[in-house]
């Protein structure tokens, strides 16, 4: 047992509780005392907050500066110049004494303010730095001053990893799913129910729709009132009644005054109930028929989690972090965002069908309970406190004496890898490849079972993050054992030191590899990464064999050489190709190959041919003004949610022209890759001659035999 638990400082403002908050505290109240001691550490230390931590028996302390640099929406006039001044001169100097007066190892931030606050203070007292990021991927403070200051990024979703870091900051950054307290997802439905109606004095048979979130315009509380004026016009009876549970912003006051007045405006004032903020909140959403979530760039709402344990089915926004969490048709329904009418089919389908609304209900609760417990969520925080000082071992001078809270960190780690619930003789198969051939969409498809865990996101520890060590890779796996236990990281395929490194420690596990037309494959890369700007439209200049100044584009491709490689350390019946045409013919088909191959029951899954694919065709800054709008991020700020800001970006933002790819270019891939697909071919007895021939969108190649046949 460690003699010196490292300190964890957990600094908030104070004056507001919300998902963030109760998420952070959650995790506080789970982490080993033996192994972290927590502090918490509150600017305002009388206020809805410190209530909220005294009633669950937490204590905590003030800090040594009530005065904080604010962002510029919540400064209410005030100087910015003036508060610049007072921070750097008298708060910074104040936090960072006090962390090194309580000899804090790590500042754990959670919001905006404490992200900026804490984040300078702990880099120049010498603490290590995570950052725990919630919120909008195209903020400016994780975009600029996060890549600069943090030692560890946490996002709670991939959709809220930073989109354009003006430093690489991916080796930095992990998914944490927050943690979800399993202990009150019993609750007698019926009852939560009745007690609604009879507070709100409705008849018993009326519908209940909720809205759980603070009442701020980006979580669409307006959208909310209009999504039930179109379920009650469209139902008529039995009637139906919204109600919306979450704090009034102080910074946003206006938007509860608009939720009033359309619901006035619409006539359906008597049927929306602004009911405040609630604890506990579990009674509240297990009493509602449905959760309607309407918000956009919702990085991963907390109580569309909750409403799934606790089995109330979810309709939420096709937008943000929704769609990681969500299988549309299968554990909820994903609808347009920014059409309240698209939420009346599947409301109705649940209200009208009480099997599908139950087949809803058990499937999401069950998905939540495989991959949303609060342990895992814990394990994988805990691992991450601990790596954080194992490169100070490393750093140490010979034969000087190590440090004995890093020993003792060491040896706590040591001790967590062995008592790890997964094991790597618990990981029954991995999806390696290839890059842009629809992993995702087979990876999501397999995840509708209940049978079936993976890891979110990609992990690429046997491709790019080996260093991170085998405690790390574990401690990604959600803590309990399915029937199948696997993972997807497409740049296995391509990597030439991952076979050996899976066969070590995986050699018993099934590999899947799904290829597509290598030539459809490079130019799909290029185009992704023209959207991101990170290509010119010279086209030539990565996909010409003869000039490409990356073989990134090219290399990829070269599947028979990537299969060979494998098949050296993996017998051909371990190994199953899959090939994207047969995917794009029969998605219902393809799956079921593969599934048998895995060994699961041979069985439809439900919705698998819907899977949505991301519109390339949306709007957006390119070119050098993508760069540029990034960096004026802060700048811009005050004028976000003006008409002003909207005619500008409309101005700017611009349906993305992808450069076609020339046929003399394509046929010259062709001849590039006829070599290595015609091994292909004879090493898995398929027949790839359209691939030859040009684009495989239009003609598919035919299996004409499963086996692989093994390099002599």
């Amino acid at each position: 047992m460690p003699k010196d638990p490292l300190s964890i400082c957990f600094p908030f403002v104070g004056d507001r509780v919300g998902g963030s908050h109760i998420s952070s505290v959650r995790l506080i109240e789970m982490l080993d005392r033996d192994r972290f001691k927590p502090i918490i550490v509150l600017h305002q230390s009388r206020g809805p907050l410190a209530d909220f931590l005294s009633k669950r028996g937490l204590t905590f302390i003030a800090a040594p500066s009530a005065d904080i640099l604010e962002p510029g929406y919540v400064q209410s006039g005030r100087s910015r110049w003036r508060d610049a001044y007072c921070y750097f001169t008298r708060t910074l100097p104040a936090l960072v004494h006090f962390i090194k007066v309580n000899a804090i190892d790590i500042v754990h931030t959670n919001d905006g303010r404490m992200h900026v606050n804490w984040g300078l203070a702990a880099r120049v007292a010498g603490a290590k730095l995570v950052w725990h990021h919630r919120g909008d991927p195209s903020a400016w403070g994780v975009n600029l001053l996060a890549p600069v200051i943090c030692h560890q990024m946490v996002a709670v979703s991939s959709y809220a990893l930073p989109g354009r870091p003006i430093l690489p900051i991916k080796h930095r950054s992990q998914v944490i799913r927050s943690p979800f307290e399993l202990s009150a997802i019993n609750l007698d439905r019926d009852s939560a129910k009745r007690a609604l109606l009879n507070e709100l004095n409705l008849p018993s048979e009326t519908r209940l729709l909720g809205y759980f979130g603070a009442i701020v315009n980006r979580k669409r509380p307006v959208m909310f009132v209009e999504a039930v004026h179109a379920i009650a016009k469209a139902r008529g009876e039995p009637p139906v009644a919204g109600l919306l549970f979450g704090n009034l912003s102080p910074n946003e006051p206006h938007v509860a005054d608009a939720v009033t007045k359309r619901a006035r405006e619409l006539q359906i004032g008597d049927r929306i109930y602004l009911m405040g903020f609630r604890v506990p909140v579990e009674p509240c959403i297990a009493g509602v028929d449905i959760l309607l979530v309407p918000a956009t760039n919702e990085p991963f709402g907390r109580t569309l989690i909750e409403a799934m344990l606790l089995g109330t089915p979810v309709v939420a926004t096709d937008h943000g972090g929704n769609p990681e969490a969500i299988d549309d048709g299968v554990t909820g329904f994903l609808v347009e965002a920014e059409r309240p009418d698209a939420f009346v089919a599947p409301v109705r389908t649940l209200l009208s069908d009480s099997g599908r609304w139950q087949s809803v209900s058990d499937t999401a609760r069950q998905r939540a309970l495989n991959n949303f417990s609060d342990a895992a969520s814990v394990a994988q925080l805990s691992a991450l406190y601990e790596r954080l000082f194992r490169p100070e071992k490393q750093r140490l001078p010979m034969g000087r004496r190590k440090s004995p809270r890093i020993a003792a960190a060491y040896s706590a780690i040591d001790r967590r890898q062995e008592k790890h619930k997964i094991g790597f003789g618990d990981i029954n198969f991995l999806i390696i490849g290839a890059a842009k051939s629809a992993t995702t969409w087979l990876q999501k498809a397999l995840q509708t079972d209940p049978a079936v865990t993976m890891p979110n996101p990609e992990l690429h520890y046997f491709s790019r993050y080996h260093d991170r060590g085998d405690a790390w890779y574990l401690h990604q796996f959600p803590q309990q054992k399915t029937m199948l236990i696997g993972e997807k990281s497409n740049s296995y395929l391509s990597a030439d030191a991952a076979p050996q490194r899976m066969a070590k420690v995986l050699g018993h596990a099934k590999l899947v590899a799904q290829l597509r037309n290598p030539v459809d494959r490079a130019y799909s890369d290029y185009c992704m990464l023209f959207r991101r700007s990170e290509v010119n439209r010279n086209i030539y200049d990565y996909l010409d064999p003869r000039v490409a100044s990356t073989q990134r584009f090219l290399r990829d491709g070269l599947y028979a050489m990537q299969i060979e490689r494998y098949l050296d350390f993996y017998s051909a019946d371990q190994l199953l190709i899959a090939i994207y045409e047969d995917m794009k013919r029969d998605p219902e088909g393809h799956l079921q190959k593969v599934r048998e191959f895995l060994g699961l029951a041979s069985e439809p899954r439900a919705g698998v041919a819907r899977e949505k694919i991301k519109d390339k065709q949306t709007p957006m800054i390119i070119g050098p003004g993508r760069r540029w709008s990034k960096l004026l991020k802060p700048v811009v700020a005050p004028f976000r949610g003006t008409k002003a800001f909207q005619f500008v970006r409309c101005q700017l933002a611009k349906p993305v022209a992808y450069p076609p790819l020339p046929a003399d270019l394509r046929k010259r891939l062709v001849d590039y890759y006829a070599d290595d697909t015609a091994r292909l071919a004879t090493l898995l007895n398929i027949d790839l001659e359209q691939w030859l021939c040009g684009s495989s969108e239009a003609v598919r190649p035919q299996l004409t035999d499963s086996t692989i046949t093994a390099p002599s």
